[in-house]
């Protein structure tokens, strides 16, 4: 056996020797794609919250609106959802099926201003719930699909309508909560917010939840240092860190 100069580890293969790449049995799919959306993360309402929040603020930067806050609707008995919006460049047809409905693909790797890489994020409420709404204006065109899990835990989306509109474009993510969910998607919702650099407008029964900003001993544009009364925080893009 030879091996690799360069990498003492690895063998040095010859052409003719059988080998197989790994690959993923199609049979397979839904218990591979449920590890993907549910067994990364340990806490599924603040990891929904984070991913479909980060998103939307990515949405807005790539669409040039930095400065520009994203729209979070809490739920509450009179509309059981979490509403995340965002004012970016919407989701195209050929988008939706090209990214958004596969699993690690993402158009955020190449871009150092979003957050978003692993193409994860998007699934993460099929975490919580069998189905939840997209709705997206690209184009003067307004459309309304609808994502969920059927028996093979592989997911699916179904457009089910859309309409000309002069609505500004944008994509709005729509998740049904459980009564008793509401204060933990509320609290998780004002965690994810807590140290963002453009804080999101949160409306909590109709009324605009009061943020304020947080004082930072230093602050530079996606990093800064917190002055807490346990210990200090590193803020990196609007994450905290002990």
């Amino acid at each position: 056996m030879k091996i690799d100069p360069t990498n003492p580890n690895l063998p040095i293969i010859d052409e003719d020797v059988a080998q197989h790449s790994f690959s993923i049995d199609s049979q397979n799919l839904g218990f591979i794609f449920d590890i993907l959306r549910s067994k990364l993360y340990s806490r599924p309402i603040p990891s929904i919250c984070r991913e479909i929040m980060s998103n939307a603020r990515d949405a807005n930067i790539e669409a040039q609106k930095s400065q520009t806050p994203i729209l979070v609707t809490l739920p509450w008995s009179a509309d059981p959802a979490l509403h995340i919006k965002d004012e970016g460049l919407g989701i195209s047809p050929d988008r939706m099926e090209q990214v958004f409905v596969k699993y690690g693909t993402s158009t955020k790797r190449e871009d150092t201003a979003q957050t978003g890489y692993w193409g994860l994020g998007s699934k993460t409420p099929l975490m919580y719930t069998d189905t939840f709404n997209v709705v997206t204006v690209v184009n003067d065109i307004k459309y309304n699909y609808a994502v969920m899990l059927d028996s093979t835990k592989v997911g699916k989306i179904l457009l089910l309508g859309q309409e000309s509109t002069t609505d500004p474009t944008g994509t709005e993510i729509i998740i049904p909560v459980q009564p008793k969910d509401f204060m933990e998607f509320s609290r998780a919702v004002l965690e994810v917010a807590e140290f963002w650099k453009v804080l999101p407008k949160i409306y909590e029964r109709g009324q605009l939840y009061p943020l304020f900003p947080p004082h930072y001993l230093y602050q530079s544009d996606r990093c800064g240092i917190l002055k807490t009364k346990g210990a200090n925080l590193v803020i990196i893009d609007g994450i905290k860190y002990p």
